[in-house]
């Protein structure tokens, strides 16, 4: 999910009006449209189709369900998180907590 429509490689294409939401906090937010994504990598680029175009949504937000699909796996603890190609084990990203809530 991301609220940065420049993110998208083309237009959203799906245009769900408002008709969908997700909860966040104590509110929601409206689902806008969905469309494909591409994330730069230090080593490649990752493309992520069935985006959420979300407006108002304060952090991107990736799913790890996602990215075990696309073939990489995730490694966490307190302080770091990390994906790593399956193929050849190779690390895609690495990030660290800036506090204890977030990465």
């Amino acid at each position: 999910m991301t609220d940065q429509i420049d993110a998208f490689e083309s237009d959203p294409t799906v245009n769900e009006s408002g008709r969908r939401k997700i909860i966040v906090g104590r509110g929601t937010l409206a689902i806008r449209s969905r469309g494909t994504i591409s994330i730069k990598l230090p080593q490649s680029q990752l493309r992520l189709h069935n985006t959420l175009f979300v407006l108002n949504l304060s952090v991107n937000l990736i799913s790890a369900s996602c990215i075990i699909i696309k073939g990489f796996y995730t490694v966490h603890d307190h302080k770091d998180y990390a994906v790593i190609n399956n193929s050849d084990n190779k690390l895609m990203f690495k990030a660290k907590r800036l506090d204890n809530k977030r990465l």
